[in-house]
């Protein structure tokens, strides 16, 4: 998210004189600029899975393995997306971060990791809804825990948690098995949202130049 706030504001004065000479619109530009980033969007996540899939000992199935890899370069997109949304918005890579930050921080607190979703007040637990952090931590949780029905304790401590289930883990975070491709969905949602308007913000800010 964040290596692409520089992206838009470094390029803004070509761009602009490209624009006035008609050599091409700013959409036109954007989708160039997001084909050609998109190898490495594709490559860089499914290496990355490769060696932390087995490093972290996660579920050896086929299917649990690609839908990994598919999930990871998904929430990839979605950064990239989101951050090349607050490059074309704010033009200043400075100001960029500075709406950046608190910003992901907000979707870092509700994204399941932190805090039970369920004990959130309702006023800040809304934000999950635009958080592909919670949507990709369900949905990883779903693909390795569904179905799991062998956990062994292996503590007798007086008030640790003794999960005999996925189902009883992914209970814990308050997510549901149910809601695997509604994860999906919404981090598509997401990831053309950002797109179409960083498109509008940049459209916006090459006009008004």
């Amino acid at each position: 998210m964040y290596s692409v706030l520089h992206m838009f504001p470094e390029e803004f004065p070509l761009l602009n004189r490209e624009l006035k000479a008609g050599l091409y619109s700013a959409p036109v530009y954007y989708t160039a600029r997001m084909v050609a980033l998109l190898p490495g969007l594709l490559i860089e996540p499914t290496l990355f899975t490769l060696v932390v899939y087995w490093i972290a000992g996660l579920r050896g199935s086929l299917y649990a393995f690609s839908f990994t890899v598919f999930l990871a370069i998904l929430v990839l997109n979605v950064a990239i997306a989101c951050g090349s949304f607050f490059s074309c918005a704010f033009g200043s890579m400075p100001v960029a971060i500075a709406y950046l930050v608190p910003f992901d921080y907000a979707l870092m607190m509700t994204s399941g990791l932190f805090i039970k979703l369920s004990s959130m007040p309702k006023y800040v637990s809304w934000i999950r809804h635009l958080s592909w952090l919670m949507y990709s931590n369900e949905a990883m949780s779903i693909v390795q825990w569904d179905g799991v029905q062998n956990i062994t304790c292996i503590t007798n401590e007086a008030g640790m948690p003794c999960l005999s289930t996925g189902e009883e883990v992914l209970t814990t975070y308050d997510f549901q098995s149910s809601n695997l491709w509604m994860d999906v969905l919404a981090l598509f949602i997401l990831y053309l949202a950002f797109h179409s308007l960083a498109v509008l913000a940049l459209r916006h800010r090459t006009r008004r130049k």
